[in-house]
């Protein structure tokens, strides 16, 4: 153990600035040792103490060059050493932070794979593109644990800093507006950063079965393919609905996002069991802002995030059965939008309509 340690601190101090500035010092010592043994006529060891004070600035005065000779070689000489020597205390100093931030990221590294391999029922989200990134804030928002698959980590950043509150309300502010989201740079590293908001991420790519396998496909709830190329995400079906079979989650739904049509029935056939394609609900926001300016608006609120009001559905449980709407909207103070009775949905439900047993309630409220 400490052979191995021994050996990586000898790697390191080799790959760093420290060798050669180690060596410079030595030659210096060397030079200065010679010149004034030579010059002074000191003895060897003389020399070498008068050497060493002049490099460290110490200067006790006990040793002085008494030659003109000897006086201009020290003026050059302690400018040099002064130089070298300011030059290697910045670079130990350094070396010595970039070792604590490194041993910081290992340890926080080690959290995170810690933290994932004890995850269940999380969902894996492949992609943290601006689609993925709505994905991961929704998830945060409501407390469902998550892993972002990403290579990029330029957009893992950008993930990042739309998860966390305070840059979320501004991103939601300047969507309304003209003004220009502030960056806001928290000082924090990108392992820093998760590990500040609790969330856990792979920065690697998503269609290799290696990294699904660690992402815990077979222990999770759902996975979504969210990546911007239809390509990536066909691969990223195949592999983990192959993944999933493999490990014992045959059932794990899989949502993948297309936006070109012709992709819709390769990813059904590579094993999603939804697809979706957000050009679709773009084009009828748009529309509807337009048509119908009041409810475009409205919408755009609840697309943008309400804190409080959420979609949601719920099956009835057995306190709400045989009971009406009518009631529900007023003790639970929830509207119910739609009910899922069997294999089809009523609209608009009839406030007297009835809850059942089974029911699934598609639900805009407070919902706990």
């Amino acid at each position: 153990m400490i052979r191995e340690m021994i050996a990586s601190v000898k790697r390191q101090f080799l790959r760093s600035d420290l060798g050669g500035v180690a060596a410079a010092i030595l030659l210096l010592i060397g030079i200065g040792t010679v010149v004034y043994a030579l010059i002074e006529d000191w003895t060897l060891a003389e020399a070498l103490y008068a050497t060493v004070i002049t490099i460290t600035t110490v200067g006790y005065g006990d040793y002085s060059p008494q030659t003109a000779v000897g006086r201009a070689f020290a003026i050059g000489f302690t400018l040099v050493a002064i130089a070298i020597g300011g030059y290697a205390l910045s670079t130990l100093a350094a070396g010595v932070i970039e070792r604590q931030a490194m041993l910081m990221e290992k340890r926080m590294r080690r959290r995170r794979m810690d933290r994932l391999s004890k995850m269940k029922d999380h969902i894996i989200v492949c992609g943290s593109e601006q689609v993925g990134m709505r994905i991961a804030r929704e998830l945060y928002a409501r407390g469902v644990p998550f892993v972002i698959v990403e290579p990029d980590e330029y957009w893992l950043n950008r993930t990042l800093k739309y998860i966390a509150p305070d840059f979320f309300e501004r991103a939601r502010e300047s969507l309304r507006t003209f003004d220009e989201i502030a960056e806001l740079d928290s000082g924090r590293t990108l392992a820093e950063e998760a590990d500040a908001l609790g969330v856990t991420y792979l920065q690697a790519d998503p269609g290799e079965e290696v990294v699904l396998r660690r992402a815990g496909i077979e222990r999770a709830r759902a996975l979504i393919a969210a990546l911007p190329d239809d390509r990536d995400n066909l691969a990223v079906v195949v592999s983990a609905r192959g993944l999933a079979k493999r490990f014992g989650n045959p059932d794990m739904p899989i949502m993948a996002r297309v936006e070109d049509e012709r992709f819709i029935r390769k990813m059904f056939l590579a094993g999603a069991t939804y697809v979706r394609m957000p050009a679709l609900t773009g084009g009828f926001q748009m529309a509807s802002h337009i048509l119908d300016e009041a409810f475009g608006a409205w919408w755009y609120e609840m697309v943008l995030g309400d804190p409080d009001l959420r979609f949601s559905d719920r099956v009835a449980p057995s306190e709400w059965v045989s009971r009406t709407i009518d009631s529900l909207r007023h003790e639970r103070d929830v509207i119910v939008l739609a009910i899922r009775r069997e294999d089809r949905f009523l609209t608009v439900p009839s406030p007297d309509e009835v809850i059942q047993a089974g029911d699934v309630l598609i639900l805009l409220g407070r919902v706990g």
